[in-house]
């Protein structure tokens, strides 16, 4: 086959030096400008050299550029038209250089091997030179050559198409480049067609000659297809294949001998099975024939319910020589027993999960009371501190109190026996007194008989008189006598009168100062009966007082020893909150190594046949798992509450998501939809309120995630499968 020049050849050369000419005259017009717009002042004749220096450069550019580019189109065309003797060196075209090695390696083999095709189709056998020729480099496997040419050509081509890929070179040839290309590979590929086209006459006329060439080969392949066949009779799994009309072709013995187990349940004997619908199997014969009927859904697993036995289906493609399907092949197994182990063993883990929640929450609540408790004991040990020290202040103020009212006590004593005393005096104040009073009335007394004496002096004055009246001749010396004994009378009256009136006055004031002495002694004696009673009592309520401190002194020393003994337990306590501290966290070791890694797993139960929420629907699988860890593992607070928001965060991105996907394929009971993923979000914050509020009871958000989870995938999800596969979302 000669590939021809296309008539647009002579054009695309033209283009390809009209451009590249262009190509540099544009790049000196930019940089002339440039220089103008910087260099404002620059000479029209500096200027003019820049431009024929630009010429000169777009020139040569332009040469190089057409040149580099016409040669590549000659290599292209050399080789499209099967000559591999033109080489093109350029540094940039390393892949051209590579595809030139790699054909002038197979043109020998191409040469060699078109001679062996036409000598077939000529009805003639090859010389001996020519199958050798052919066997050396193609290692012998002449049924290989077309993979072989095939494999070439595609390289070849991608070589070509890598190298090329560059819109300066693709663009200024008008598409050239690419045809060639194309050419280039067809007539490669050509002789791959040849062959086949020769492959069916060789059958025909010169059989013999192909089994004589291929004997080898032929028995390999024998020997191989016993070997395989063996090795699938006596596998111990369960295989089966239908054509593509889904009928029965083949069953292994341990396939047969499987469903004999459970030949109750199937509508023929298992030996009478090769031939039926495998329809027979599945309940929902459709779906399964739909799934089946596209090999682009291949492999696929499934798990069907026969009766009460449970199957565990692998399914996969078989292709012909062609490439063209066959049907499906099926290994399978009964995994009834298996199905009911792992749901016991579910229940297991799902009853060890709920201990370890408890046991964890348990921990959880003994770490937060051993911490508690440790500041507590504390405060405790320091308020004991604080009390010792506060009781010996007080036991010593106590302690001067009572001394201090020991000697109240002892001046009050002091203080009575002096009243006593007082008393005593007073009572002998008193008797002086009456005997002044006494002596008072002997005073009075003697006054009185004063006067009666004065009174006798005047009677004898009287008798004077009448002695003097009588006696005139004595008068004179009467009167001189008289005289003398009435002054003498007279000084002794006046001393007697002065000596009376001072008695009196005397005896005056005596009787005013014994009243008033009566008086003070009754009014001392009323306040020395009043002062011995209250200091009678006074000194009993000292007395007590006393006796108060003493034991105010006794209980305080006896609250200090409490003090301490509080003080010494509240360290004991101390000690043991932080050695139960140490057993809480020891414990929680022991129960994140006893737990599981995962609080729910994923399985294909939880598929609804959508990629993208079945990949959204893992994610939320992951997160509720890591906070899991996160509770279980004893992660502070702030972990937990970013583990928490990022659930949150991500719920109401899948929600969105797939609330868009059903509004895509209108599902009709989307606003339901809605509706549910509304209450489930208000019930997600609720949640994440009480863990920042410090209110969460964990194991209660663990068990509504995991409920929400199988509840609404298993149960509300996978309504809207069935029509969002009719719409053609997978």
């Amino acid at each position: 086959m000669q590939y021809v020049t296309p008539k647009n050849d002579t054009q695309t050369r033209s283009t390809i030096t009209i451009n590249g000419w262009l190509f540099g005259l544009a790049g000196v017009m930019s940089a002339g400008m440039i220089l103008m717009l910087l260099m404002p002042a620059l000479s029209l004749s500096i200027a003019a050299l820049f431009v024929i220096a630009g010429f000169v450069m777009a020139s040569t550019i332009g040469g190089r550029l057409t040149n580099r580019l016409n040669r590549l189109i000659d290599r292209i065309e050399a080789t499209a038209n099967g000559d591999f003797s033109q080489v093109l060196h350029d540094a940039r075209n390393d892949g051209l250089d590579r595809a030139h090695h790699a054909l002038n390696q197979v043109d020998g083999t191409l040469s060699i091997l078109c001679a062996f095709v036409e000598g077939l189709g000529n009805g003639g056998l090859p010389s001996v030179e020519t199958v050798k020729g052919l066997q050396s480099p193609l290692g012998g496997k002449i049924l290989r050559s077309k993979q072989t040419l095939d494999q070439m050509s595609l390289q070849m081509e991608a070589l070509v198409e890598a190298d090329l890929d560059n819109p300066v070179l693709n663009e200024p040839a008008g598409g050239a480049l690419g045809a060639r290309c194309y050419q280039l590979s067809q007539n490669l590929k050509s002789v791959g067609i040849a062959q086949n086209g020769t492959k069916g006459l060789q059958a025909e006329r010169r059989k013999s000659w192909v089994d004589l060439v291929n004997t080898e080969e032929i028995e390999r392949l024998r020997e191989n297809n016993i070997l395989l066949k063996s090795i699938i009779e006596q596998m111990p799994f369960n295989v089966m294949y239908a054509d593509r009309e889904f009928n029965l072709v083949y069953m292994n013995p341990a396939s047969m001998d499987t469903l004999r187990t459970f030949e109750n349940l199937l509508p023929d004997k298992v030996e009478n099975l090769i031939g039926q619908s495998i329809d027979i199997f599945h309940k929902n014969a459709e779906r399964n024939r739909k799934i089946l009927s596209d090999p682009r859904n291949l492999p696929h697993t499934a798990e069907i319910q026969l009766g009460r036995e449970a199957l565990a289906l692998n399914i996969y493609p078989l292709y012909g020589e062609g490439g063209q399907y066959l049907g499906p092949m099926v290994t399978w197994d009964k995994i009834t027993e298996k199905m009911k182990m792992e749901a016991a063993q579910r229940k297991a883990e799902e009853e060890k999960r709920e201990v370890v929640m408890q046991v964890t929450s348990i921990v959880r609540s003994l770490g937060l009371s051993s911490d508690e408790l440790s500041t507590v004991s504390q405060n405790l040990s320091v308020d004991a501190s604080v009390t010792a020290k506060l009781s010996g202040e007080v036991s010593g103020r106590a302690q001067e109190v009572s001394a201090n009212i020991q000697s109240v006590a002892a001046g009050a004593e002091e203080m009575t026996a002096s009243i006593k005393e007082i008393a005593l005096s007073t009572e002998k104040a008193t008797k002086v007194t009456e005997q002044a009073v006494q002596e008072a009335k002997k005073t009075s007394r003697s006054i009185s008989e004063l006067g009666d004496s004065s009174a006798e002096i005047g009677e004898v004055i009287k008798v004077i008189n009448s002695i003097a009246d009588q006696t005139n001749l004595l008068a004179l010396n009467a009167t001189i006598e008289a005289a003398r004994a009435t002054e003498d009378i007279r000084k002794r009256v006046e001393a007697i009168q002065c000596d009376s009136q001072q008695a009196v006055s005397s005896v005056s004031g005596i009787v005013s100062i014994v009243e008033e002495i009566n008086d003070i002694s009754n009014t001392i004696a009323s306040a020395i009966e009043e002062q011995t009673a209250t200091t009678n009592e006074m000194g009993r309520n000292i007395q007590e007082a006393a006796q108060g401190s003493l034991q105010i002194a006794d209980n305080t020393q006896k609250v200090a020893q409490s003090a301490n003994a509080t003080n010494a337990g509240a360290q004991d306590t101390e000690s043991a909150s932080r050695q139960l501290s140490t057993m809480s966290s020891q414990l929680q070791d022991m129960v994140v190594g006893f737990g599981v890694d995962d609080f729910i797993l994923w399985d294909d139960k939880y598929k609804v046949g959508v990629e993208v929420v079945d990949s959204q629907h893992k994610q939320l699988f992951d997160l509720i798992n890591e906070l899991y860890k996160a509770f279980n593992e004893g992660h502070a607070q702030e972990r937990i509450t970013k583990v928490m928001d990022g659930l949150v965060k991500y719920t109401g991105y899948h929600f969105r998501e797939e609330e868009a996907l059903m509004e895509q394929a209108g599902y009709p009971d989307l606003e339901a939809h809605k509706e549910k993923h509304r209450k489930l979000v208000a019930q997600v914050m609720n949640y994440q309120r009480q863990l920042n509020e410090g209110e969460l009871d964990d194991g209660a958000l663990l068990k509504f995630l995991k409920e929400w989870l199988s509840n609404h995938i298993m149960g509300v999800d996978k309504f809207y499968v069935s029509h969002m596969h009719r719409h053609g979302i997978r």
